[in-house]
């Protein structure tokens, strides 16, 4: 089955049904479809058109609807945008500070009930002719291919990437037939193993005996470790798979107790491996009284007990600690054979602690290299990259397990590494690379579009947030040359009760030194062409805020980044809102110093560059930041921890700015990387798009935004 839904959102083709007839008279339907697409700045391929040239003036009308329907929600354009003043931005710009106050001050004391009154004036007309997207014809094979590549894939999904794989478990008629017998990422296994549990109590009758006998074969091919069962029991108590937060478990029904005990009992170091989330399992334990299958579970019952009543458990992370701190290398390094993922992790701690005799060190670990995850090489790979360079940013980021965009921000100590211990370690892990790539299916011909190096590998896309494009945190878009400004715009309905979200922006120096700040309190810049649309405190039918950023004014005055922030002013946070996102549009008109968007309507579908939801579980995010020099927009979607009792931007300024320059320094590999790596274990590198076998660019063929090809074909 498709969901063109989802299918439109993530690879921009839909698939309908071919009907055997003749053409029909439907040029104006037709030709009014593609008039309302061209207004959100689509159109449909030829193929796409000579099919609905056979479709009954009904069937167009529930296609026309669904399309458009979906397409609007994609871009926002499925809500009317009417901020406080709606002449903006030439409004804001001429109302004086004192007029802008008090209009400010009576909306806040009746707490947003009573907005200013301007009579919306017609806005000139701008010239928005821009290429069109192309939606293409799709097929149910690309389409299941796609939803394989998910479960596939080597490192973490989004929540959007679950829900849609969701849809797919739940509807696919032949699914337990093919799905793939092993997934190599654990998470990923226990969220499909959940849904399969759940495909089969809504399995019909006839149906259920064959498909409860291909989940059980399934679960037992998929859960192969005690961690595996505890992240399968998390998820259907409504936890996160990743096990960064505690769950209570829910009550399991005697079926369930027993699959669970018997997919422990088939557990290699099941003791050990409990004992890494202690608490946890004693928990689960509760739920599960194996006493009383000890008949048929011992192994399991023991391994309870021994948890329960604190018996000293011996551990392969407690032998390796030992070594480390006794300096006893020889057993170190064989015991670290014996696990190369952990060989990885702890080869800079190996370097550092025995430097003179790392040659050693690199023996044994080059010969253990090729049985390393390749996202893990590729990620030590960027990391000895730089090592030893002392230039290198002193702050470190790193990302928490969960649903949230919360980054850990320190400073980084680790001591210097000579820079041919470096060079050597990096050697060996890109001749295991290309030698493990060269196993694949080769590529031919192929051409890598010099964007690619923008756009960062998807190592771990857990808690990025659903956006219109997909983007992986840290990547850069750039800003066409027609751009003359930004608009930033925000909506949001109101939760349980009355709900104030604010937007804002930094205004950054080469130097990351605070020049100017656009927000509520402050809604024109005396230094760059920047304004805000007047602040709103309450959304009862919807609410919008916007940000005109003039990109040339800003960077004549000396601006180097802009950094945008959404605040939850009010106690709810985004996760409880029923409707919120934020986007940002490319605009051009003539330029004017001081209106610096007047032209075109206030909302422009055709304009949108993307869109975000905001739905985590915080009050501040930093979607993303402008680097004005290279003028591309650095995608951030980062939510802050921290967050002080009066909310706004000059209050959250430390962690805003500590955010944008780790995010901005921090070592990741990106796409041409990857790609490079793969083109020399198996494909021959072409300059020309007409010249290639297998094209990877902005617009054709495999794009950057195909976070599920490279997480499951190239990492």
């Amino acid at each position: 089955m498709i969901n063109n839904e989802i299918y439109l959102r993530r690879k921009r083709k839909i698939w309908i049904e071919r009907h055997d007839c003749k053409r029909n008279s439907n040029a104006t339907y037709i030709g009014a479809l593609l008039k309302n697409l061209e207004s959100l700045g689509y159109c449909l391929s030829e193929e796409l058109i000579e099919i609905l040239y056979t479709f009954s003036g009904k069937e167009l009308d529930i296609f026309l609807n669904d399309l458009i329907s979906n397409l609007k929600n994609m871009l926002g354009a499925s809500v009317s945008y009417h901020p406080m003043y709606p002449n903006f931005p030439e409004q804001v710009m001429e109302l004086s500070d004192a007029e802008l106050y008090l209009n400010a001050i009576i909306h806040y004391l009746t707490d947003g009930k009573i907005l200013p009154s301007y009579e919306t004036e017609e806005r000139e007309t701008e010239n928005l002719w821009q290429k069109q997207k192309v939606i293409s014809y799709g097929t149910k094979e690309e389409f299941a291919q796609m939803m394989t590549d998910l479960i596939l894939a080597k490192s973490s999904i989004s929540e959007t990437d679950q829900k849609d794989l969701e849809w797919y478990l739940l509807h696919e008629p032949n699914l337990l037939e093919q799905i793939p017998r092993e997934i190599p990422f654990h998470e990923i296994k226990a969220f499909v193993c959940n849904v399969l549990l759940k495909r089969l109590k809504i399995a019909k009758q006839e149906e259920q005996e064959r498909e409860t006998a291909l989940v059980s074969e399934i679960l037992f091919c998929y859960l192969t470790t005690a961690t595996d069962v505890l992240r399968l029991a998390t998820v259907s108590s409504g936890g996160d798979s990743s096990l960064a937060v505690p769950v209570k478990f829910r009550q399991f029904n005697r079926r369930e107790r027993r699959m669970l005990l018997f997919l422990l009992e088939n557990c290699k170091n099941l003791t050990e491996d409990m004992k890494r989330y202690r608490e946890r399992f004693i928990k689960l334990g509760e739920r599960l009284h194996p006493g009383e299958y000890y008949d048929r579970y011992p192994k399991t019952e023991n391994a309870f007990f021994q948890l329960r009543n604190g018996i000293k458990i011996s551990t392969f992370a407690g032998k390796i600690e030992e070594y480390f701190t006794t300096y006893q290398l020889e057993p170190l390094l064989q015991s670290l054979k014996k696990r190369p993922g952990e060989f990885a992790r702890r080869l800079d701690r190996l370097m550092r602690t025995f430097e003179k005799e790392w040659d050693i060190i690199l023996k044994e670990f080059e010969v253990i290299a090729d049985k390393i995850a390749t996202p893990l090489l590729l990620q030590i790979r960027t990391h000895f990259l730089k090592r030893f360079k002392k230039d290198t940013i002193k702050e470190r980021i790193f990302f928490p397990k969960g649903n949230l965009a919360k980054a850990h921000i320190e400073e980084s100590v680790l001591p210097e590494l000579e820079e041919e211990c470096c060079r050597q370690i990096v050697q060996i892990l890109e001749e295991t690379l290309i030698k493990i790539y060269s196993k694949r299916e080769p590529m031919g011909k192929v051409y890598v579009a010099p964007e690619f190096c923008d756009y960062l590998v998807p190592f771990s896309q857990r808690s990025s947030s659903r956006a219109f494009r997909t983007v992986v945190r840290g990547s850069k878009l750039s800003i066409s040359e027609e751009t003359d400004f930004l608009r930033v715009f925000l909506y949001w309905h109101d939760g349980t009760e009355r709900t104030d979200i604010d937007l804002a922006a930094v205004v950054l120096d080469e130097k990351f030194v605070w020049m100017d700040h656009i927000s509520y309190t402050n809604l024109k810049s005396r230094k760059i062409s920047a304004c805000h649309s007047g602040d709103i405190v309450a959304a009862p039918k919807g609410a919008s805020e916007f940000i005109d950023i003039g990109l040339q004014s800003a960077q004549k005055a000396g601006a180097r980044y802009i950094i945008f922030t959404v605040n939850a002013y009010t106690q709810e946070p985004f996760c409880n809102l029923p409707e919120c996102f934020m986007g940002y549009m490319e605009r051009h008109s003539e330029w004017n110093e001081k209106y610096i968007g007047q032209r075109g309507k206030l909302y422009e579908p055709r304009t949108v560059k993307n869109k975000i939801d905001l739905t985590a579980n915080t009050r501040i995010c930093v979607p993303m930041t402008i680097d004005l020099l290279e003028r591309k927009l650095v995608w951030m979607d980062m939510a802050l921890k921290h967050m002080p009792s009066f909310n706004c931007v000059e209050n959250n300024a430390h962690g805003i700015i500590a955010t944008c320059k780790a995010l901005l320094h921090c070592e990741r590999p990106n796409l041409k990387e990857l790609l490079t790596l793969h083109i020399k274990a198996r494909g021959e590198e072409v300059t020309e798009k007409t010249e290639a076998d297998l094209c990877f660019d902005l617009e054709d063929g495999i794009t950057p935004f195909d976070t599920e090809i490279f997480l499951s074909e190239y990492l």
